[in-house]
């Protein structure tokens, strides 16, 4: 009984306190979770630097590397763009489309852009397409545009090889005389579905 009324008492004291300090004070008296959070918005704020700096940072990391899936994975600027490529879509049209480039780095963007919806990502294909018709991009790049070998994304096109789309973006490319052979045979695999039907789902 003596225990329920001190504990009463500190209550009651406690809330007159509370009362009485200024509005300021109590805007202090905030829990920790709350400050967590926003200690959360702080730390994320300093890592959203400019796109081209972070695929600075990417392409010094893999060093020029045409094996970018092995070496980006895990990789915290290049996870940057990888989990939001509808934020950078622009920059990497951007990209594709000016020859100052580094071949290395137009590849980067070839991956971050792995996780765009298929609508988009098919857009993405298609303009990759016309700035290849144009000489702003190699066939490499354009190679890895359309199968992605060696990520997880690389059966896209070849899942929904009978969409009228992929079926039309494919024969455009399959026409191009300066597409080379080696090329050719693993797109034509794509574009006839013997890829989808043959290979692992």
């Amino acid at each position: 009984m003596l225990f329920k009324v001190k504990f009463s008492v500190l209550i009651f004291f406690f809330g007159f306190a509370l009362i009485l300090c200024n509005p300021n004070d109590r805007n202090n008296l905030v829990s920790h979770s709350k400050k967590k959070v926003v200690y959360n918005k702080v730390k994320l704020e300093k890592y959203d630097i400019p796109f081209d700096s972070l695929l600075e940072k990417i392409n010094i990391k893999i060093n020029g590397s045409w094996d970018p899936p092995v070496r980006m994975d895990g990789n915290k600027d290049f996870m940057v763009l990888y989990n939001a490529p509808d934020k950078y879509y622009d920059d990497f049209l951007r990209v594709m489309k000016n020859k100052n480039y580094q071949e290395s780095k137009k590849m980067i963007c070839v991956f971050a852009a792995q996780k765009l919806n298929f609508e988009k990502y098919l857009d993405f294909a298609n303009y990759c397409l016309a700035m290849f018709e144009k000489d702003n991009l190699s066939e490499d790049i354009l190679f890895f545009v359309l199968f992605p070998n060696g990520w997880n994304t690389r059966l896209r096109f070849a899942e929904k090889y009978d969409d009228p789309r992929v079926h039309e973006l494919f024969k455009k490319v399959l026409n191009k005389k300066d597409i080379s052979d080696r090329s050719k045979i693993s797109l034509n695999h794509i574009y006839t579905g013997a890829t989808w039907t043959s290979g692992p789902k």
